[in-house]
């Protein structure tokens, strides 16, 4: 099936379209119709978009991001910025970026590092300049990398024509906020793409008065509004909750989780369970190793504490994996697409906040597909935390 682009002010190339095709995205989904119905080169609109994990965002500005170098292949500069949280998520763009780019190559007047950089933190500033020095058109990074690589003049920041900020809530939030702002400081785009899944109207004022010059469109697919926060959820994400006795210890939480995974039986689905603290990913871990008969193939862990290539590694095998279970932190909570994962656990929720366990949760359920979220309890302090989310996000917890 080919795409349908009626919905769009400007088509994509047929060039784009092809590759889109042949990298196996057959049909847009709806945050892709609404965007590439909107985003008008020949206006500079800037769009605010928000839309569902696993909706299918990044696609939703890779592909006028593509066609826009595409078009313009005169312009030998960097011309597109993106800018993501974290080295994982801005690794997975660049994966999605290079199978459109396997079958454009041919169209292209140029090889993969004059297209595409992707700087990272825990690669040397040596290492860093070489993916610069051929002017890729398009250039990933997160916020402390970007700002370095601009504040010491190795990217001109006036080069950059469009810029895309992925999850903007976290960009803008305590611990990204002023290297991004720093960043939004020093460059003058002719438009800006923002997405996320979960935004504050606190958010939003935020993003005003950083760049109060610029206006924005707010684009979204379903919208929830609750005490003042918005937050999109999968149709497709079921919610549970099961209270556990308070004398829990990392083995008979294993035998749970076991139970859990057979009785939510996928012959290919994986299980990502979640965390609170790294030493509790390496207890559980072990004993998750140690189940007879275990309804997954393999555990994988993960967590801060594991160097980057390492965890490139993992994220990889868990993908090349079928009925996989990978224990983790919040690290694997945003922007991070497993295809396969059918299944959720979530270990307690009280330290979490409502938008935390939609990131969460949303690893399943993504692009139209069934997932299932379940929350082990032990304590009142996490049943009041249920209660808020149901409250905040309008969801009901299934009791198990």
């Amino acid at each position: 099936m080919a795409f349908r682009l009626g919905v769009a002010k400007r088509s994509l190339s047929k060039l784009v379209k092809k590759a889109a095709n042949a990298a196996g995205f057959r049909e847009f989904l709806p945050v892709q119709k609404l965007v590439l119905a909107e985003f008008d080169y020949d206006k500079h609109t800037n769009l605010l978009v928000k839309s569902p994990t696993g909706s299918g965002k990044t696609l939703a500005f890779l592909l006028p991001v593509v066609d826009h170098v595409i078009r313009n292949p005169e312009n030998r500069t960097s011309q597109v910025l993106i800018i993501a949280p974290s080295r994982d998520l801005g690794s997975q763009i660049m994966k999605e970026l290079r199978k459109l780019f396997e079958h454009l190559q041919n169209s292209f007047d140029g090889d993969w590092m004059s297209f595409c950089a992707f700087l990272s933190g825990g690669k040397s500033t040596k290492s860093n300049l070489f993916f610069l020095q051929k002017s890729p058109r398009i250039v990933i990074g997160s916020p402390g990398i970007i700002f370095e690589m601009v504040d010491s003049e190795m990217l001109e920041p006036r080069d950059f024509e469009l810029v895309v900020l992925d999850e903007v809530d976290q960009l803008l939030a305590k611990g990204f906020a002023e290297e991004t702002e720093n960043i939004l400081s020093l460059i003058s785009p002719e438009r800006y793409l923002c997405f996320s899944a979960t935004n504050s109207i606190e958010v939003f004022d935020r993003l005003r008065s950083v760049m109060p010059q610029q206006k924005f469109s707010f684009l979204k697919t379903e919208k929830i509004v609750k005490n003042d926060l918005l937050f999109d959820v999968s149709p497709t994400l079921f919610h549970y909750k099961k209270k556990l006795s308070k004398e829990v210890s990392p083995p008979s939480i294993a035998q749970e989780i076991k139970n859990l995974r057979k009785f939510f039986f996928n012959s290919k689905g994986s299980t990502i369970v979640f965390c609170n603290k790294k030493r509790e990913v390496d207890a559980l871990a072990g004993s998750l190793r140690m189940i007879d008969d275990a309804p997954w193939s393999v555990v994988y862990q993960i967590h801060g504490f594991f160097p980057q290539n390492q965890r490139n590694k993992i994220m990889n095998a868990v993908r090349d994996t079928e009925r996989c279970l990978l224990i983790g932190t919040s690290l694997i909570s945003r922007g991070i697409d497993l295809p396969d994962v059918d299944l959720v656990i979530h270990l307690g929720c009280a330290n979490q906040s409502t938008k935390e366990y939609i990131h969460k949760s949303g690893r399943t359920g993504r692009a139209g597909k069934k997932g299932d979220s379940i929350v082990l309890f032990t304590s009142e302090s996490d049943s009041e935390k249920l209660h808020r989310i149901e409250q905040e996000a309008l969801i009901k917890f299934s009791t198990i």
